[in-house]
């Protein structure tokens, strides 16, 4: 495999990469956490210990959206370093990217994890950082072709990561 594409991920593709490379399972807990923590709040307060259970009903009141507002915090922050034009290759050795601010060279072998959403193929350098490959940078010909190859890329992965 050698295909090459050049993209310039927009600042909701960032966004919507960043909640895809979070996850959902990580949001919902957060926001399963608000009324678990307001509860227990109220029930600490009129049980007579209003100092704790008051830390803890705004404990869980300011828990989801204060997720929420880190996520969107962190892709505003973050967007400007990787919302540039962007130049990637794709080899069967090797993960190539070139954008005005740096060049890259990544062999497979260190991404932890390989995802595919809808929209992108996120390659998981860490279990919170990924790399994001829009999948509108290629032809459907080339989808396919990086689609196959990605998928023999994630088992070696996980073989090599499980050994």
């Amino acid at each position: 495999m050698d295909i090459s594409g050049d993209y310039e991920l927009t600042r909701d593709e960032f966004k919507r990469a960043m909640g895809a490379i979070i996850g959902r399972q990580r949001l919902i807990i957060i926001w399963m956490m608000t009324p678990v923590l307001a509860a227990v709040g109220l029930m600490r307060v009129t049980s007579g210990d209003a100092g704790f259970g008051t830390f803890l009903l705004a404990c869980g009141l300011l828990c989801g959206p204060s997720a929420i507002w880190q996520v969107a915090r962190t892709a505003r922050l973050q967007a400007p370093q990787f919302c540039v034009p962007t130049a990637v290759r794709l080899t069967n050795e090797a993960y190539h990217v070139k954008t005005a601010l740096y060049t890259s060279i990544r062999s497979w072998a260190s991404f932890l994890k390989i995802r595919e959403t809808r929209e992108f193929w996120l390659l998981h350098t860490h279990q919170r950082f990924a790399v994001i490959i829009p999948k509108r940078a290629f032809d459907a010909a080339q989808q396919r072709e990086i689609n196959d190859f990605l998928r023999g890329a994630s088992t070696t992965a996980m073989r090599l990561r499980e050994a």
